[in-house]
């Protein structure tokens, strides 16, 4: 039973190291960044004098510019057949700029920070997605990509549980 999890029909493996490696990947970055923007509003009303419509801009313009990014990103990674360096450096701007937050002293540089962690979070989606498709048979798409999802969706839970205990 245990093999058949493992493998697709005709014996590759999907739960390879590739699968392992961007599940892991995405938990603890997901679990990171979902964790400083869970505490985000009350940081920027709270400690920044800021207000919803300042926290709405923030959010707008960040999800906006993940949004665009990504269709450049999963241009770029096809054009050039490389998607693990561009995936890495959207992983790579994520974390900075999200880290970054604990420095902010105005709603501009959240404003900022934000934007640039998404971005991030755009250049990454598309190499990574195409990474994991690339690292399993067609016939185990479902298997690696729900795998993948089910981490993340852990990451989802741990951020909630700590953001309780803060």
């Amino acid at each position: 039973m245990k093999d058949k999890l493992k493998k697709n029909e005709i014996g590759k493996e999907w739960l390879n190291r590739n699968v392992a490696a961007l599940g892991f990947t995405s938990l603890f970055s997901d679990a990171s960044h979902e964790m400083a923007t869970a505490i985000l509003a009350q940081f920027l009303i709270i400690e920044l004098h800021g207000s919803a419509e300042i926290l709405g801009l923030i959010e707008g313009l960040a999800d906006f510019s993940s949004s665009f990014v990504k269709t450049y990103s999963g241009w770029l990674s096809n054009k050039l057949g490389r998607r693990k360096p561009i995936a890495t450096l959207g992983y790579a701007l994520t974390g900075t700029f999200i880290s970054l937050f604990a420095f902010a002293s105005s709603f501009l540089q959240v404003l900022f920070f934000r934007t640039a962690g998404w971005i991030g979070r755009g250049v990454r989606e598309s190499p990574r997605d195409a990474l994991l498709a690339e690292s399993v048979e067609p016939e185990s798409y479902g298997n690696a990509f729900g795998f993948h999802r089910m981490v993340k969706e852990v990451s989802m839970g741990q951020q909630e549980l700590a953001v309780q205990e803060l």
